[in-house]
């Protein structure tokens, strides 16, 4: 999960996450069960030590792309192009 985060973060476009992913919550949801269900956050997952780390890298990525204004912006640049090679 913290490699998708770390991909999730470094991408183009607005960072999309659903409550519980920072705390690596992995509830399954089904079809529909949104609007049917109201889940309460598992703050007791924090007790251990990957969540805390998975939390922790969220936090960095955030203030990653805070700083860096290349992750927050749509164009860009590329130094080489070949459009033969489709590179």
């Amino acid at each position: 999960m913290t490699i998708a985060i770390i991909l999730l973060f470094t991408s183009i476009g607005i960072p999309m996450i659903r409550q519980g992913d920072e705390l690596g919550e992995d509830r399954e949801l089904g079809d529909n069960q949104v609007e049917k269900t109201c889940f309460s956050m598992l703050w007791d997952i924090l007790e251990k030590d990957f969540n805390v780390h998975l939390l922790n890298t969220l936090k960095h990525l955030i203030k990653l792309r805070h700083s860096n204004k290349s992750l927050r912006e749509d164009p860009m640049n590329f130094f080489h192009e070949n459009n033969q090679n489709k590179i």
